[in-house]
């Protein structure tokens, strides 16, 4: 396993250290029915220090302050250990004394695995290991899905879980000093029994060894990202650096990973239940069944809103075995005429589940057990679950309220390889988690050192035309006399290394007819201005610049330009390096892609043309000297894209 994790996380010896913490970690060892021996060291104990035990232990719990720690992991490495679990806290998210005492936790590790500093442990349901120091719940598994977080509290709470979810592996990475979310998917990867992986992150790492990591992982992965920080905002002369907040970026940096994202714990569980059963779902086509119209009227509305779509079911015989009244739909209300009927229920469900769609969803609350007429329920979840058999289709039943799924029912479900879902909003959010994961080329650019080039307009246009990007016609004076006929009307701007917002101080001047009267002006503001041919057949105005996040590095953003920049924040995010199709998929994702197919009667953009430019952009930017770029805006035109204004700050790359 990598990094030798085999030990650690199947192992047959365990090792003890520590107090008071320790009777906790026993206590659940034993509940597990661990086989093998466990060895208390203390000073109290049989064993007072590592080398009383009788033979290395494959794994131990440390749990000892944090200075203790040390000493105890460097004579476990010393001794031959498989590894160990850093209880301590007070190492690398303790300040600059803590990241000092972390660094020597590592060096004393050596090459021993080390799980922590300051996590709580691991669990291994399938073969009955929980090294765990609290409460802890679930069951064991034949298989599962393996649970990282970098929260201990968090995994407590989903081993509490009663949504019928087999959980194979709970890992907490703590502080991720030598075992990060990186080496531990790549460990879970290489267990057959894990069927998908579940990460609750507050930190990527190193982005470039998480997007190999899990692009390498067979595992489909679904994440649940929090903590996000404010993304540096160290150039405020950049409108794209205020465009480019953080959550967009790791939005855009787990899409280029594959991984599907959720924002909450509930569609978290939900989404991984869908990977476990199945993998991951192939498309967006979606079948919802019910016996209710208001509950098809919502499953519709709550599908479109995660972009799923509903094909017809027309012609697959649905109605062949239903009452004629029956109208069949997608979303199907079969309504009650053959509630309780398996002869014509049965029938009809198997063929709706050789429909189209890769996913179908039936809508389906359980009634209290005081509540009567159980009967008609179980029949309803036989003709349901033998339908599945005879289809073998992606299947889920949903109950609208979470409450309305029993444990045992869910339970039942799994083993027959239906999803038992809980709650509309969370499955759908799931099950859009799962849809379609796949992951393409990441590169990590450095953010360059130092400013060493402010470029004027004049001559970031000129650094863009020499890369293949379209300029307008014009030229740069300094007096009256320098103005040469120029086509009318023209733009005229006062031009400076200083001045980033022009448009603020009256330093642009549009649809100018006479020149010369409005270089009197224009000149005391700047010693040069640049005199330009107006862009003409304008369809739309974009904005195109460089951003640099503080984790995930330098990207590209896309949106909305001109003077509706910051006034809509209509942007989408392009991790570098991409391709031709990425680039048009980030530009149909913005608000504005409506107007750039023409709008009311106004001629459509050159769409190739702009994502030529993205390209061109792109292809500059990878030389990674530049510390800001903004083209604002890129004028989409029938014919072009030009790029009408722009900025460059080149820096010395890192």
């Amino acid at each position: 396993m990598t990094m030798k994790l085999e030990r650690l996380l199947h192992p047959k010896s365990i090792a003890i250290v520590g107090g008071a913490w320790t009777q906790n970690v026993l206590f659940q060892i034993r509940k597990w029915n661990f086989e093998g021996p466990v060895w208390h060291v203390n000073p109290k104990s049989e064993f007072k220090k590592i080398t009383d035990l009788p033979y290395p232990p494959d794994a131990a719990f440390v749990a000892v302050n944090r200075h203790a720690s040390i000493d105890i992991t460097r004579s476990l490495a010393q001794f031959g250990a498989g590894g160990a679990i850093c209880f301590a806290s007070g190492f690398g998210e303790a300040g600059e004394e803590g990241a000092y005492l972390q660094d020597t936790l590592l060096e004393a590790a050596g090459e021993m695995p080390i799980l922590g500093p300051n996590c709580y442990g691991m669990v291994n349901y399938l073969d009955g290991v929980a090294m765990w120091p609290d409460v802890l719940g679930g069951y064991k598994a034949e298989s599962g899905v393996a649970l990282i977080t970098q929260s201990s509290n968090i995994l407590i709470s989903m081993s509490m879980q009663q949504r019928g979810l087999p959980i194979a592996y709970m890992l907490a990475a703590g502080n991720g000093a030598q075992l990060g979310l990186s080496e531990l998917i790549a460990a879970m990867d290489e267990d057959p029994r894990v069927t998908a992986i579940g990460l609750h992150i507050e930190g990527f790492g190193d982005p470039s060894s998480f997007h190999q990591a899990a692009r390498d992982c067979s595992k489909p992965i679904i994440a649940l990202k929090s903590g996000e920080t404010k993304a540096a905002r160290t150039l405020t002369v950049s409108h794209t650096a205020s465009l480019s907040g953080s959550d967009s970026v790791a939005d855009a940096f787990l899409n280029r990973c594959g991984i599907g994202r959720v924002r909450s714990l509930e569609s978290f569980l939900e989404g991984l239940k869908i990977l476990h059963l199945g993998g991951k779902i192939t498309g967006k086509d979606l079948l919802s069944i019910s016996c209710s119209g208001g509950e098809a009227s919502l499953m519709a509305d709550a599908g479109a809103r995660y972009g799923f779509n509903f094909p017809s079911m027309d012609g697959l015989g649905i109605d062949e075995t239903l009452n004629p009244l029956v109208k069949v739909s997608n979303p199907f209300d079969y309504h009650t005429f053959e509630w309780g009927n398996a002869e014509a229920l049965t029938p009809a469900f198997t063929k709706a589940l050789r429909g189209p769609q890769n996913f179908t969803i039936f809508v389906f609350d359980w009634p209290r057990k005081t509540s009567g007429n159980l009967e008609s329920f179980e029949l309803a979840i036989e003709c349901i679950i033998n339908a599945k058999r005879a289809s073998d289709a992606r299947v889920g039943i949903m109950a609208t309220y979470p409450e309305n799924m029993p444990e045992d029912l869910s339970q039942r479900l799994v083993s027959v390889g239906i999803v038992p879902l809980h709650g509309m909003q969370a499955s759908l959010e799931g099950l859009d988690a799962a849809a379609l994961q796949h992951g393409t080329k990441f590169r990590y650019l450095s953010k360059p050192q130092k400013p060493l080039t402010t470029l004027t307009e004049y001559d970031s246009k000129q650094e863009l035309a020499s890369n293949g990007i379209s300029i307008p016609s014009g030229q740069l004076v300094s007096s009256v006399d320098q103005i040469t006929e120029l086509k009318k009307p023209c733009v005229m701007k006062a031009v400076s290394v200083d001045l980033f917002h022009k448009s603020e101080v009256g330093g642009v001047s549009l649809n100018v007819t006479d020149p010369l009267g409005v270089f009197a002006k224009l000149s005391k503001i700047s010693e040069t201005i640049l005199v330009e041919e107006m862009v003409q057949d304008v369809t739309a105005e974009l904005i195109v610049g460089l951003a640099h996040d503080p984790v995930i590095g330098g990207h590209m953003l896309i949106g909305s330009g001109g003077i509706l920049a910051e006034l809509i924040e209509d942007s989408a995010i392009l991790l570098l390096p991409f391709d031709q199709n990425q680039a048009e998929e980030a530009l149909n994702s913005l608000r504005i892609s409506k107007i750039l197919d023409g709008y009311r009667g106004r001629p459509s953009a050159n769409r190739l043309a702009i994502i030529q430019a993205l390209m061109a952009v792109q292809t500059r930017i990878m030389r990674g000297d530049v510390l800001a770029l903004d083209i604002n805006p890129l004028i989409a035109t029938p014919a072009d894209a030009i790029a009408a204004d722009a900025m460059f700050i080149l820096g010395e790359p890192s």
